[in-house]
């Protein structure tokens, strides 16, 4: 197995492991538990989230270039982060909370979508 196949391997496990500390979080949001910002979860989202960066830069420097629905997937990753941050850190009241989670989970799902697609509108287009 080659390497950028291991990488890419790695790629998806991460971010299936962004999108289920999420639901864990949010899960611990919605019943008020004191742990939803604590150091665990805090330091799993930014290693998962520095660890999807990571290997899509690897995957992007072995493939030799950064197609449009790759560009897409980054600027959208950095929107899926602060909807994150606004909902669970940031957000003053529930609704705020339900409707930033929300949106991250629809921006979320719209990451997939472009990574099966390959194609930058995703599910979109």
């Amino acid at each position: 197995m080659d390497n950028y196949v291991l990488i890419k391997m790695l790629h998806a496990v991460l971010v299936l492991a962004v999108g289920g500390l999420f639901l864990w979080r949010l899960f611990l949001m919605l019943t008020n538990a004191p742990r939803q910002n604590g150091k665990v979860p805090t330091m799993l989202a930014h290693l998962f989230s520095f660890g999807v960066l990571g290997t899509g830069f690897g995957m992007v420097a072995l493939y030799g270039s950064m197609p449009a629905w790759v560009l897409a997937k980054l600027v959208f990753l950095f929107v899926f982060i602060a909807l994150g941050v606004i909902a669970f850190k940031r957000a003053k009241t529930r609704t705020l909370q339900l409707v930033m989670s929300g949106l991250a989970l629809l921006t979320y799902a719209y990451l997939i979508s472009v990574a099966v697609t390959k194609v930058p509108a995703g599910f979109f287009g």
